[in-house]
């Protein structure tokens, strides 16, 4: 099952622990655009919205999420994900995509290594874009 908690100081600061290496996990993957603390502030301002996947109680994986408008879409962006058994937990993205339409955005985005295209296929996602970067 996968819960989320936006912005609510107490119970993120609950979880925080048990959703902190799998964040970490995801931000050792990533290009260097967030830290752990970056992530704590935008969600205790609730820029961000923080996930957790729980099975029988214990958080097995979180994510981070945020809702990016432009002039004329808005969309529900996956931030960060680091789980384990991606098989056990995959199909709980539906909860993702159900808040984001009580959000009504215009859909779900995810950014992500290569590897994640042939599974987000599977779930009726699309490759929108390529994004490539210059480090200077």
């Amino acid at each position: 099952m996968i819960t989320v908690l936006v912005g609510h100081p107490s119970p993120v600061g609950a979880v925080w622990r048990d959703a902190l290496p799998y964040l970490q996990k995801a931000i050792d993957h990533s290009q260097g655009e967030y830290e752990v603390d970056d992530l704590m502030e935008f969600v205790d301002n609730r820029d961000m919205q923080l996930w957790t996947i729980q099975q029988d109680d214990k958080v097995i994986g979180a994510g981070v999420t945020e809702i990016v408008t432009y002039p004329r879409k808005t969309y529900v962006q996956i931030v960060l994900l680091g789980a384990d058994n991606m098989d056990d937990w995959l199909n709980s993205i539906q909860n993702i995509e159900a808040w984001a339409k009580e959000m009504n955005v215009n859909g779900v985005r995810w950014m992500g290594r290569p590897g994640w295209k042939k599974v987000m296929q599977s779930w009726g996602y699309s490759q929108d874009y390529i994004a490539m970067g210059k480090p200077l």
